[in-house]
């Protein structure tokens, strides 16, 4: 899973290697250049970071849908006072909040850790999602990594194991007569580059589960329901083997061929509400910590996994809905 991960990821950079590279040492030393000026007033630097660091995320999604990366689009949350305002609120209100788990005697850092990869996708929702109040980002990024913490966790571990790992070794070689002075200054270049190669990394592994793109990276995000389907407008869609239509918070994409809906992201609904889906539970599976039902068509056999937080460790099992739905900035459009 980690390494089909890392190899979408890759990808991303093969594309714009030195264009990435570029901006983001940019961003490196704008922000630097912000504490610096800035430095007394810390409320300002912050806020520039913070206003950077959304504008570098979402140039790395541009990266990971093939769209024009420019130099430029590092100004895109001051380009007006709306998006300014909304992106630094929603922004200082995730960082107030890893601030806080992470002030918990003994145990802080590792809630901190966990809430600040729950509010990974925070950036993207505030930029991308103009219907979700800035405050709510945190939430619904929250919703959004149920279940994949721990991988986006493993994957920026790895990436900077690899890069420690690798300057332990040549900086063991360096202690070689005659030739040491090679291997320390192949380790200089290393640590330097390795640096940004982390930040590369992690940058396009966030890209890689904001936006799968297409149904294999959604598959390797761990979406369970990839719906096949067909395309009727700009933002709708006519699910396969369900009789139902969807509407997307985002453009249908051309080649469109599904749309992925992740479990937790489903809820039970009416028959007449938006994007509902007729459905019959068929199955019934306990975690520790969820409920999951597999539900089908009322006549058919496609599946759709449902998957339920429990408020308590013995908490019932839900109650097997007749129409579930999903918010349309929820559904992703898939190719391929």
């Amino acid at each position: 899973m980690i390494g089909s991960i890392y190899k979408k990821s890759l990808a991303v950079l093969a594309e714009k290697p030195f264009r990435l590279w570029g901006i983001s040492l940019l961003n490196i030393f704008l922000t630097s250049a912000a504490y610096a000026l800035f430095g007394v007033v810390v409320g300002v630097a912050v806020s520039i970071g913070l206003l950077l660091e959304t504008s570098m995320t979402l140039i790395y999604l541009n990266g990971f849908l093939g769209q024009e990366v420019r130099a430029a689009q590092l100004f895109d949350c001051f380009r007006d006072w709306h998006t300014l305002g909304r992106v630094l609120g929603g922004m200082a209100w995730m960082l107030l909040w890893v601030t806080l788990w992470s002030l918990i005697p003994v145990v802080g850092i590792v809630f901190g850790v966990i809430k600040a990869y729950s509010y990974r996708l925070t950036p993207y929702i505030l930029m991308r999602e103009p219907d979700v109040k800035a405050t709510d980002a945190c939430k619904v990024s929250a919703e959004r990594t149920q279940g994949f913490k721990g991988k986006m966790f493993l994957a920026d571990v790895l990436a900077v194991l690899a890069v420690c790992a690798a300057v332990i070794i040549l900086s063991l070689l360096s202690a070689i007569p005659y030739l040491g002075w090679l291997f320390g200054i192949a380790n200089f270049v290393l640590i330097i580059s390795g640096a940004f190669a982390v930040i590369e990394s992690t940058g396009a592994t966030k890209a890689v589960f904001a936006d799968p793109g297409s149904t294999a990276a959604a598959r390797l995000t761990g979406c369970k329901n990839i719906l096949p389907c067909t395309p009727l407008d700009s933002h709708t869609v006519r699910l396969d083997g369900w009789d139902t239509t969807l509407r997307l918070a985002l453009p249908v994409p051309a080649g469109c061929t599904a749309v992925g809906i992740r479990a937790h992201d489903l809820a039970p609904c009416a028959a007449d509400a938006p994007n509902a889906i007729p459905v019959k539970a068929i199955s019934t599976s306990e975690n520790p910590f969820d409920w999951n039902l597999i539900c089908t068509p009322p006549e058919g056999t496609a599946q759709l996994w449902w998957k339920v937080g429990k408020t308590s460790l013995p908490a019932a099992a839900p109650k097997p809905p007749q129409y579930l739905c999903a918010a349309p900035e929820s559904i992703m459009p898939l190719k391929g």
